[in-house]
């Protein structure tokens, strides 16, 4: 049995599932080729993993400071309005609760312009600014997961990478939260415009029968929602096309589709029925009261420009305990993403999704989801310049 060792690569997965502010997270992140002789492990995540055999998992407990340095109240900072340079912030003014790279503070010793490094912007008055520049994920206590998929033989005895597999696990996570009690203040005036304002029926009146995402992704995506749907119920597709991306080895019930192009839904074979209607003109849904024990949304919450509408409809369609769940990448068609979505980082887009449920007030169990690091299909087009799949988000809710 093959077993991690000096000349041996490792696919490990790395998950931390923690929780704050009442919401559950768990996000992943998939080592390819792991050598856990010349890569940078803490001590006790090296000790667990070596010698260890293809199908071996362990859990351990994630202490604060053991990856990334513990929360530091030093690190709470008010400086002077005028060292905040506006003029490379996309809507002039920075907002409570949003992250920001370091780069556009100035006179601070350390920081340079290039920095990209995240600080949270906590509240501004007529002079001063409160800052954190803690780690997104410092004070967080969590439950870190390691599973090996597979072990390869190292056919590369000299050179190479050394890679730091728990630090790139640990950056992003914690930028879906928001700071204590304060909200996130995500929106203004520009919010949910876009670069393409005409009716939406005039774009998605061109088929478009494109994957999405790459092949290794829409397997992750089908897994997530194969873990989250049960089988002999009735779901709707929100926002569908020519794929659903349902696993087809779940046996629904009954899945209607709503979607914007009559021959992409007609050409997806996992609809038993459909219907044509624009969301963004028509926020009210075509149904009855109760009829759904799920909702999926597919990698499309991204052009909704009256999601309040739409999660209080959902809701109403939904089943009391019926399963609400949006799935989405760092893939779109930008003339019709919203203007939000496209300046924040793809974390803090959990957190806007997380608004969604929060501020419509009928969903509990909040749940967000991350999985990332996955190796894009060597015959993708966009491989060998992306070597990695495109990540996946989700965020869930029970309706009340």
């Amino acid at each position: 049995m093959k077993t991690l060792q000096s000349d041996t690569l490792g696919d490990i997965s790395f998950s931390l599932n923690w929780e704050k502010n009442g919401i559950c997270h768990e996000d992943t992140y998939f080592g390819h080729r792991v050598n856990v002789w010349q890569d940078y492990f803490p001590g006790f995540v090296a000790h667990e993993i070596l010698n260890k055999h293809e199908g071996f998992s362990t859990k351990l407990k994630f202490s604060p400071g053991e990856a990334v340095p513990d929360y530091n109240e030093s690190l709470l900072k008010t400086i002077n309005i005028s060292q905040l340079d506006v003029s490379r912030l996309h809507d002039g003014q920075p907002a409570k609760g949003r992250f920001y790279p370091k780069g556009i503070i100035n006179d601070i010793s350390g920081i340079y312009k290039q920095n990209i490094t995240p600080f949270r912007f906590i509240d501004q008055n007529s002079k001063t600014a409160d800052v954190d520049f803690n780690h997104p994920f410092s004070g967080i206590e969590a439950r870190l997961k390691m599973a090996i998929q597979n072990i390869h033989q190292n056919d590369r005895k000299f050179g190479g990478t050394c890679s730091d597999w728990i630090d790139q696990l640990v950056t992003g996570p914690g930028m879906q939260t928001r700071y204590g009690t304060l909200k996130t203040d995500f929106f203004n005036e520009n919010t949910f415009k876009r670069n393409d304002s005409t009716p939406d029926d005039i774009f998605y009146q061109k088929d478009r029968m494109v994957h999405h995402i790459d092949a290794m992704s829409q397997t992750v995506l089908q897994n997530i929602y194969r873990r989250r749907l049960k089988k002999d119920t009735v779901v709707l597709d929100l926002m569908a096309s020519w794929q659903s991306h349902l696993p087809d080895d779940i046996q629904l019930k009954h899945v209607d589709g709503l979607g914007m192009n009559k021959n992409e839904l007609s050409a997806n074979q996992r609809l038993s029925a459909y219907v044509v209607h624009d969301l963004n003109q028509h926020p009210v849904l075509p149904y009855p009261a109760d009829r759904f024990d799920a909702v999926i949304c597919s990698l499309s919450v991204e052009y909704l420009i009256r999601p309040f509408d739409v999660f209080n409809e959902t809701a109403r369609v939904l089943k009391p305990g019926g399963l609400f769940v949006i799935t989405f990448s760092n893939r779109w068609f930008p003339p019709k993403a919203i203007d939000i979505w496209k300046h924040i980082h793809e974390f803090e887009r959990l957190a806007l999704v997380t608004k969604y449920f929060l501020e419509s007030g009928r969903f509990e169990n909040i749940q967000t989801l991350s999985r990332r690091g996955f190796p894009r299909p060597s015959t993708d087009k966009y491989f060998p310049g992306k070597k990695e799949a495109d990540p996946i988000y989700m965020v869930s809710g029970i309706c009340k």
